[in-house]
């Protein structure tokens, strides 16, 4: 238990070192949430990707996020439910 805590302790001095153990302690906790969060059969459905999944959007269009880095906004896609 000494030997751990000296090897915290080493690694807390390096900014960079800390930073990562937070990244990979961040990435650890997602995967862990991320199946309880997401139920199985969506995951699988979203995962294969089908014709349902895509059919709302345009095949040869960017995705809305490229806006981000752009100077001039493209048109996005806008989803309409007529059943609300």
């Amino acid at each position: 238990m000494k030997g751990l805590m000296g090897t915290l302790r080493q690694m807390a001095q390096y900014p960079t070192a800390v930073i990562g153990m937070i990244i990979i302690a961040l990435l650890l906790i997602v995967s862990i949430i991320t199946p309880v969060v997401i139920p199985y059969n969506e995951a699988v459905r979203l995962w294969r990707g089908g014709e349902n999944v895509w059919r709302f959007y345009p095949r040869n269009a960017a995705p809305a996020w490229m806006n981000w880095f752009s100077s001039t906004d493209k048109a996005a896609s806008i989803i309409m439910d007529s059943a609300a």
